[in-house]
């Protein structure tokens, strides 16, 4: 039993944690959600960046948050972010989407032991 709950916190510890290699990133960072909501273009971009940004963050971590996740899930949880703080940049939101995601999987874990 005790074993369980080791493996357990283990596992919400690895997919918690900050696995951000390198500081510099490359793409529409400092948008606002005001900014680039207000723009389809803008919109596309910014929201396919934090999709990639997102889908290269699962990538590097060993447990799949992503599973069972689409792009449109993705998408959602880009305007939940932005809903009540426009002010946010692509950067905060992409950040938010992926603890938003890591914290779903690390309860499905607790949930089915």
């Amino acid at each position: 039993m005790n074993c369980t709950y080791i493996l357990i916190l283990g596992v919400l510890w690895f997919s918690t944690m900050n696995v951000y290699a390198g500081q510099t990133l490359i793409g529409p960072l400092e948008r606002t959600c005001q900014n680039f909501s207000t723009d389809n273009t803008n919109l596309t971009i910014t929201a396919m960046w934090i999709a990639g940004y997102t889908s290269g963050i699962n990538n590097l971590t060993p447990s799949d948050f992503l599973k069972g996740h689409d792009i449109s899930d993705v998408l959602d949880s880009i305007l939940e972010a932005c809903k009540d703080h426009p002010e946010k940049t692509a950067r905060i939101v992409a950040r938010d989407v992926v603890a938003k995601f890591r914290m779903e999987a690390a309860k499905r874990i607790l949930d089915s032991h």
